[in-house]
């Protein structure tokens, strides 16, 4: 029998799970790969459970951490790359007034759309990111849903010295 992903997404939280590289998530209780109707009756959601909730919101917050910091790098970027281009078609005109035509203008405006990736490249990562973090949010809150259970979990993070953050959280299950 193949794996069923729909009904591998409860296994991920169960305390019951056992993984196996080779043969994905099984139920550590039937040893069989999960087989059930919408919702399993032998589910625990104790650590296993607590610890997806935390990884997967932990990824939500830090995804929209990035969302300000993307658009002001496009602001900026977009900002640069005109006017490099308008410096570019200033001094070509100059030049073309004095009756010759000049290749560093060219070059320089050629060059300045490259700053166009550098605007849109982490806006794109970004906008990816958050796309699959809240399909995953809400791919939980969902499962959770069929089990009747809620949760509510306050993030909080702190910076060391170096400008790492640590992240805590806690969940209040009911």
């Amino acid at each position: 029998m193949k794996p069923n992903k729909e009904l591998s997404k409860h296994c991920q939280l169960c305390d019951h799970k056992i993984f196996n590289i080779t043969e994905g998530t099984k139920c550590g209780l039937t040893n069989e790969y999960p087989n059930f109707k919408n919702k399993c009756s032998n589910i625990l959601l104790n650590e296993e459970c607590d610890a997806k909730i935390k990884e997967i919101n932990i990824d939500v917050f830090k995804t929209n951490g990035k969302k300000n910091l993307a658009y002001l790098n496009l602001v900026v970027f977009l900002i640069v790359t005109l006017a490099v281009s308008y410096y570019s078609i200033f001094l070509e005109l100059v030049a073309l007034e004095k009756g010759v035509f000049a290749f560093l203008p060219v070059f320089i405006f050629i060059s300045g759309l490259g700053f166009l990736g550098l605007a849109f490249k982490p806006l794109l990562s970004y906008r990816q990111e958050k796309k699959v973090n809240d399909k995953k949010k809400k791919d939980l809150d969902a499962t959770m849903a069929l089990y009747n259970k809620e949760y509510d979990i306050d993030i909080t993070f702190d910076k060391d010295v170096h400008g790492n953050k640590t992240y805590h959280s806690e969940i209040k299950m009911y």
